[in-house]
């Protein structure tokens, strides 16, 4: 999970166009990225489509894709679900996000992150990889000459290197839905260092790639741990994650406080890691004090 997070959350930046008028788009210029924000929200965009696909490519400064992220968030028997690929070269990595857990298949590694039900529905919806950031500045909004088009420009710095980025978003001129996105971070000449194109696809039929969680959990019977993880243990908040996983597969427990594992349910015998190299494995985990 940290390698596919790692390749889409520092990949930022883009590409600044200019674009023709016209009188149907120019209509709809009266725009801020707050309304940007809220026509996109995931839960705004299920509710209305179902699913979401987009693709992702990060391009050096000679043209060449090197590396490629696919994105599809849905809904599965009433939940949210989120499947990822990240390709580098001829590398990838994959995640498939359901009920509150997380599959990673990273090469031949495995793990599963137990992520709190609670937080569960906000983690997918914060890794949504086109909303203008908080920090994004407006420049401009112009029409295109495409009449169901608007094109909004905004500059912003790079969290972690102050490095300067602007992003260029294609959206629907009725429904501020966004069409595609193109964002670029600039080296300290103002030249173009890195870009990231993304395409956004309301209603998609893609076959989302769900080869983490068949790796993970569709194996032999000997080949696999049954895995029981209790979250906070005696408390109102209490919740009990059962799930089987392939023999050697790391488990990580993961919400907006740090967890620490016990073999106990009182909580006294602290573990390093989950040893599911056994049958059967019961841990249980609270935030750390």
């Amino acid at each position: 999970m940290k390698k596919l997070v790692a390749l889409v959350m520092t990949l930022t930046c883009a590409f600044c166009f200019s674009a023709c008028g016209n009188k149907a788009a120019q209509e709809k210029l009266d725009v801020s990225l707050a309304d940007v924000r809220n026509a996109n929200r995931l839960e705004t965009l299920i509710e209305k489509h179902d699913s979401v696909f987009t693709k992702e490519e990060n391009v050096n400064i000679n043209g060449d894709v090197y590396n490629t992220v696919f994105w599809n968030f849905r809904m599965d028997d009433g939940q949210m679900v989120l499947d990822t690929k990240a390709v580098v070269f001829e590398e990838s990595a994959v995640m498939n996000a359901r009920d509150g857990i997380f599959y990673d298949l990273n090469g031949e590694e495995m793990a599963v992150t137990i992520v709190p039900k609670a937080e569960y529905k906000k983690r997918i919806m914060d890794m949504l990889p086109f909303l203008p950031s908080d920090g994004e500045k407006l420049v401009s909004v112009q029409a295109t000459d495409d009449d169901d088009e608007i094109l909004i420009e905004t500059e912003f710095e790079h969290p972690q290197k102050g490095a300067s980025m602007g992003g260029s978003y294609y959206v629907d001129a009725d429904s501020l839905q966004i069409k595609r996105v193109q964002i670029a971070a600039y080296d300290e000449k103002g030249f173009k260092s890195n870009i990231r194109a993304l395409t956004v696809t309301c209603g998609s039929r893609e076959e989302p790639d769900e080869s983490a969680l068949e790796a993970i959990t569709d194996a032999k019977k000997e080949e696999l741990c049954s895995v029981t993880v209790v979250l906070n243990p005696g408390s109102d908040s209490e919740e009990t994650h059962s799930l089987s996983v392939a023999k050697g597969c790391r488990i990580v427990i993961s919400g907006r406080e740090d967890y620490s594992l016990y073999r106990d349910e009182a909580c006294q015998i602290q573990l390093p890691s989950v040893d599911t190299m056994s049958d059967s494995v019961t841990i249980y985990a609270k935030p750390f004090s």
